[in-house]
């Protein structure tokens, strides 16, 4: 055979091999000046999250390599989005959630994303379902809802990030959630700053370390208002309530349901209430916790946990 012959069979071999290892990328990357129609390699990155995600193996990651928005995505695998240390890698959505999560199993890691919410933006990062949630160093601003939004059964680790000015809740957890929140700021949303809450007879868990819940409608709260026996749980330790509109730390629960806070070596100040027990919720403080300079100091019975 002529040896041109054989060169023209093997690309014709070799060009959709490429093409099915395109599909199933471990590492996909977007830029700035990358384009949809690119196969999302460092050399030819894709623009936009949700086409890198297209070419992306479950359980690989996508990397902003440069400052831009990269558009709305619904994560339908397990995929890690990172932006590129010292670039501004955003998202901005004027309608639905800008990160929503959906699927069954999926573990979902987001690291260094700017996300902001304009017009009618329902959450920040939305979870309906799912395996495991980590957010790490990322802002979360101006969504009509809440900035983060768990309402399923997965394990949740929130750290080092900002989540302000959101129409509702910087967090909310519901529907069997179980999180780890360290070094967080929720500053400035309309309702609560860090929301545990059950509603439907499972158990939602929340433990809270070294944050900041400042010029909210609340701070930090957790409530169970189920009559099927739900069970809401919120730890916090060294963090700081200040200047919410309503109580730093509060309680909520009524019939059969338990809501549970546990507050240690933290502070609530220049709040309308410190510390607030409500209906069947049980608060418990233990030593280390300063109380000063809101409104009201203490409302409601609160059971005094002895320092060992």
């Amino acid at each position: 055979m002529h040896p041109a012959v054989r060169t023209g069979c093997a690309i014709a071999i070799a060009v959709p091999l490429l093409s099915a290892h395109a599909a199933e990328l471990q590492r996909t990357y977007v830029a700035s000046d990358g384009s949809d129609a690119n196969p999302c390699t460092l050399g030819s990155p894709c623009r936009s999250f949700a086409a890198a995600q297209a070419t992306t193996v479950s359980g690989g990651e996508i990397v902003a390599l440069d400052a831009a928005g990269y558009g709305a995505i619904t994560i339908d695998r397990s995929i890690a989005i990172l932006a590129n240390p010292g670039y501004y890698a955003g998202i901005s959505a004027s309608s639905g959630s800008a990160i929503a999560i959906g699927a069954p199993g999926v573990n979902v890691r987001l690291s260094g994303l700017k996300i902001n919410g304009i017009g009618a933006a329902t959450s920040g990062i939305a979870m309906s379902n799912g395996a495991s949630l980590t957010i790490e160093g990322c802002t979360i601003s101006g969504f009509s809802a809440n900035g983060v939004s768990v309402v399923s059964s997965a394990h949740v680790r929130i750290l080092d990030t900002v989540i302000s000015n959101n129409g509702q809740n910087g967090i909310y957890l519901r529907g069997g959630a179980s999180a780890d929140i360290v070094n967080v700021t929720a500053l400035g949303n309309a309702l609560t700053g860090i929301l545990v809450e059950e509603v439907a007879g499972g158990t939602t868990t929340a433990s809270v370390t070294a944050t900041v819940s400042s010029q909210n409608g609340a701070g930090f709260a957790v409530r169970s208002l189920t009559a099927s026996g739900g069970i809401a749980k919120l730890i916090v330790a060294n963090s700081n309530a200040d200047g919410n509109t309503g109580a730093g730390y509060s309680t909520n629960a009524s019939g059969s349901t338990a809501a549970t806070m546990l507050v240690s070596a933290s502070k609530a100040t220049r709040n309308g209430i410190g510390f607030l027990q409500s209906g069947a919720g049980t608060f418990k403080s233990s030593g280390g916790n300063v109380v000063s300079e809101n409104a009201v100091a203490v409302s409601g019975a609160i059971t005094p946990i002895p320092t060992i």
